[in-house]
């Protein structure tokens, strides 16, 4: 019964956050504007060095009390091991799954990995971040905090995130969300369309940049045919599809991650993950398109490692202990400890 009164829950939770955030530019208050505390000129939003913040995701506390986040002097989520260490060292770029928000910093992915492999692994996830994000994101930590190893770990929606700018029309309700966007222009090229939001307080007058992010937001048009929608599969089915359509971009971006790994001499890894809708999905045995998009990657690109666990985790951990009971979608720290076994064993199996 208790379930059951959750699931409801949730579900008129999503049904009012849709009917409040239908509108294509939500009022922005100043209160919440003012509370905005990571806005960054460059990548939309980072962590700022030093900060300690109560993980506002979760909607439940662990070990008795809400978990925080705490960032150390050079922007990591702090981890379990410091750098003055003998063994090959470790660097975690990526989302929200990466970062492993809504569990304590010592449940995190990195931070058990660094317990697990008695070895140094720094953790510079970031909420929300699309692929494009987590690459400029490592392009400016990696000079101050090299490691032998760096992993980018995102789940499947980091290809709808990355053709997208304005986050609220991929996430209803994500109206602080805006960001620059990876593109490939008339001859090929990789290229970054820049942050269009130079100060804070733009966010609040997005609506004047509208004709540019209408052409320029590769989510515009599924927000446009779907914001109507309270429920449904929608928005996982077009995180799913844009593998495919935007396929050309992710090995685009695939390139400049080797490119990294050769200027700065780490080994790269990309590892990739699932929220529970497309877990469920891969063990009733749906093949999704991101499978051949991967696969066809990893082929092109030898020197990087091509880690798909959104399979292979629920063959060690059962999917109903893998998320946080009643959290917003994220790993538990059972799981977390389980990602980074599984890390370990395929990637780094010399260690």
């Amino acid at each position: 019964m208790a379930k059951l009164i959750d699931k409801i829950i949730f579900t008129l939770k999503r049904v009012m956050k849709g009917i409040k955030y239908i509108g294509y530019f939500p009022k922005v208050f100043d209160n919440r504007l003012a509370r905005f505390s990571t806005w960054d000129a460059e990548l939309g939003w980072c962590p700022k060095p030093g900060m300690k913040k109560e993980d506002s995701v979760s909607n439940r506390a662990l070990k008795g009390r809400l978990p925080f986040y705490t960032i150390d002097q050079i922007g990591s989520r702090i981890t379990s091991r410091t750098k003055n260490i003998k063994n090959d060292t470790f660097s975690i770029y990526g989302d929200s799954f990466a970062m492993s928000r809504e569990v304590h910093d010592d449940e995190t992915i990195a931070w058990q990995f660094g317990e697990i492999f008695d070895t140094y692994c720094a953790n510079y996830g970031v909420g929300n971040y699309g692929l494009d994000q987590s690459l400029l994101r490592l392009e400016r930590c990696i000079e101050n905090d090299r490691t032998n190893f760096v992993c980018i770990v995102v789940c499947v929606a980091t290809m709808a995130r990355t053709v997208g700018i304005f986050k609220h029309w991929l996430e209803k309700g994500n109206v602080f969300g805006v960001k620059p966007r990876a593109y490939i222009d008339d001859n090929g090229k990789l290229c970054f369309l820049p942050n269009p939001v130079k100060n804070k307080g733009e966010i609040k007058k997005l609506f004047r940049k509208r004709e540019m992010l209408v052409n320029w937001d590769g989510n515009y048009q599924f927000f446009k045919n779907n914001r109507f929608k309270m429920l449904g599969n929608s928005v996982q089915e077009h995180n799913l599809q844009i593998w495919t359509d935007q396929s050309d971009l992710f090995y685009a971006l695939m390139k400049r991650f080797s490119n990294l790994g050769n200027k700065y001499n780490f080994s790269p890894k990309f590892i990739l993950l699932a929220d529970k809708g497309v877990a469920k999905k891969r063990i009733n045995g749906q093949t999704l398109q991101y499978q051949n998009v991967i696969e066809k990657a990893s082929l092109e690109f030898s020197d990087i490692d091509f880690i798909d666990l959104t399979l292979d985790l629920y063959n060690k951990i059962d999917i109903n202990d893998a998320y946080v009971n009643g959290g917003g979608g994220h790993f538990s720290p059972k799981a977390n400890c389980a990602i980074a076994q599984l890390i370990g064993d395929k990637a780094f199996r010399n260690l």
